[in-house]
């Protein structure tokens, strides 16, 4: 169940989300989901549909947001550290400057996302998907990347050091 909470004397998130799936029916020209500068340390966002959301300098410490849906979602300056996002679709997501340090993410799609100046230190990314996913100047040391699916991926300026890579697949990336 989603909580309840007000977001800084906001509408509780209940709503935002309701809204939301409103405007993604297009029910309504109003409504999508925008999250700027919001607090939602340790938010339970399991499964939340949020596809095509607006997420900017958002803090979701310790968030729980598994099977989330963030699609084609707009994610700059966000701080998801520590969060469970095990199973979360990022397909076509935009993701900048956003912190995902020590998180969960095992099991992530992140195919044909636009990814920059990201932090995964210290992630468990086991078994995500990258396909065909732009990532660039991103850092990934210690992370996680066992069994990752690296397939058509472009990769720019990225830091992998001391990362496990280990079954990991780069059929087609470009690397530089």
């Amino acid at each position: 169940e989603m909580e309840t909470t007000n977001i800084a004397n906001g509408p509780c998130i209940d709503d935002i989300l309701r809204a939301h799936a409103q405007w993604l029916r297009k029910e309504s020209g109003e409504g999508r989901c925008t999250l700027d500068g919001a607090t939602l340390n340790g938010m339970n966002l399991t499964g939340a549909d949020l596809q095509a959301a607006i997420i900017r300098g958002t803090t979701l410490l310790d968030a729980e947001l598994s099977d989330a849906k963030l699609g084609k979602a707009i994610i700059d300056a966000a701080d998801f550290q520590r969060a469970l996002l095990g199973g979360i679709d990022l397909t076509e997501a935009r993701i900048s400057g956003t912190d995902f340090g020590f998180g969960w993410m095992a099991e992530a799609t992140l195919s044909d996302a636009e990814i920059r100046t990201s932090d995964f230190r210290k992630s468990n990314l086991r078994g995500a998907r990258f396909q065909g996913a732009l990532i660039e100047s991103c850092k990934f040391p210690e992370a996680n990347l066992n069994a990752v699916s690296f397939h058509h991926s472009r990769i720019r300026l990225c830091d992998f050091s001391e990362s496990d890579l280990a079954e990991a697949q780069f059929v087609r990336a470009q690397i530089e």
